[in-house]
């Protein structure tokens, strides 16, 4: 089984994807969302930033059991899973 959440999850990078990003932006206009918080390692966080680049307001918070994400001392999932 997969791990996600009632809201969803995904591995996908909307970039790599025709339309992705496209269709993040009119989800979240569609359903007044105006903050996007993104769980993960350095694929999600990296996605955070570039939907930020765009007028997504955004925060990525780093949660990777291998501890190796650049310019924090910890992420969530480093001393124990979550």
């Amino acid at each position: 089984h997969i791990g996600g959440t009632i809201l969803g999850s995904s591995r996908t990078n909307p970039f790599k994807i025709e339309g992705g990003v496209e269709r993040i932006l009119n989800t979240l206009e569609r359903n007044a969302i105006d903050f996007l918080i993104g769980i993960g390692g350095d694929d999600t966080l990296g996605v955070i930033h570039r939907l930020s680049e765009r007028g997504v307001k955004a925060i990525g918070i780093p949660q990777t059991i291998d501890n190796d994400i650049s310019m924090t001392d910890y992420s969530t999932a480093s001393s124990g899973s979550v």
